[in-house]
């Protein structure tokens, strides 16, 4: 059966304005020039009350245990660059990080260039199933980014098992150091 309701597109007569179309645009241009305005006074007063209240900041002691912290995280952060270094890698590391770099880079190439092919065209309205969206070419281009996902995650997880030793390392050179040095 028909529907008593005309399609939005035949609202609109040839040579006549989309009110509605016009009003989403002045409000998302509305909204974007609020939000930077908004944005940009928020850095204009953190950066005068960091100017104006540096003395102040100044005189609170600081934590002697979020400077550890601070600490201990630059360097951790420091063992990891050093452990990330490609030069450092070893090759399954080297070998994942280039195939994870690789198959997403491909997969992103595919999607973009080759949309058309990957994925079919549907409106928002319409109701439809996951697997009538994507082609072939879509499921090939979805399973080279997840793989490629899949290969980072190792190269991470490798990445940070070799930092941790790393660290772990350096604080047991670092006991051993003031052991020697204790007076006994």
């Amino acid at each position: 059966p028909a529907s008593p309701y005309p399609p939005p597109s035949e609202y609109a007569e040839v040579g006549s304005a989309n009110y509605w179309e016009m009003a989403s645009a002045v409000a998302l241009g509305v909204a974007m020039i609020s939000m930077s305005c908004t944005s940009f006074a928020a850095v204009y007063y953190m950066e005068h009350t960091m100017e104006t209240k540096q003395s102040e900041c100044a005189a609170y002691p600081t934590d002697e245990e979020v400077e550890a912290r601070e600490l201990k995280v630059a360097a951790k952060s420091v063992a990891y660059k050093r452990v990330t270094r490609w030069n450092n890698l070893p090759v399954v590391d080297r070998v994942l990080l280039a195939g994870a770099v690789t198959l997403m880079t491909s997969a992103c190439h595919m999607a973009g260039n080759f949309g058309s092919d990957c994925f079919s065209t549907f409106t928002v309205t319409c109701t439809v199933e996951l697997v009538d969206v994507v082609k072939t070419l879509g499921w090939v281009a979805i399973g080279c980014f997840v793989f490629g996902v899949v290969l980072f995650n190792l190269y991470q997880r490798g990445a940070k098992k070799r930092t941790r030793s790393v660290m772990e390392s350096k604080s047991r050179d670092a006991e051993n150091t003031q052991t020697a040095e204790t007076p006994k």
